[in-house]
């Protein structure tokens, strides 16, 4: 090899390293859903919680998508897209606070999806669901 392509080789493999030795330091996010179960009409919301490990001197924000057979805005409050855990914590809560609205229905779903996101790793479980029922 001649020398430039030397440095080049040297350079390039110093920046893969530092690039594996920061994907080893992302923190692994996960979600579950402690209390699953909202009452439509009552002060009786139900939540998911979103933790993170490693550091936690920094805020990590961190994306979601919702899906299930419960609409924002209609069955439950709006929740959004994205959670900030805080820094100085672990997790973060995100509240399904049910609607009250006049229709007789069955048990309708809330399901949250972490996605994925360069500053965070997906853990397991990273989908969790809540159910929401009329009393």
């Amino acid at each position: 090899m001649k020398t430039m392509e030397k440095v080049f080789f040297v350079l390039a493999l110093l920046v893969g390293l530092s690039a594996l030795s920061f994907a080893a330091e992302l923190p692994i996010v996960t979600v579950v859903a402690p209390d699953p179960l909202a009452v439509e009409g009552k002060k009786d919301p139900a939540d998911f919680v979103v933790t993170r490990t490693g550091e936690v001197d920094a805020d990590l924000t961190v994306f979601f998508k919702v899906g299930g057979t419960a609409q924002q805005g209609e069955d439950y409050e709006p929740i959004g897209k994205l959670i900030k855990i805080p820094a100085g914590a672990n997790s973060a809560i995100i509240m399904i606070n049910a609607l009250s609205d006049r229709e007789t229905e069955t048990a309708e779903t809330v399901i949250l999806t972490l996605t994925e996101n360069p500053t965070y790793k997906l853990g397991e479980p990273k989908a969790a669901t809540i159910r929401i029922i009329e009393r």
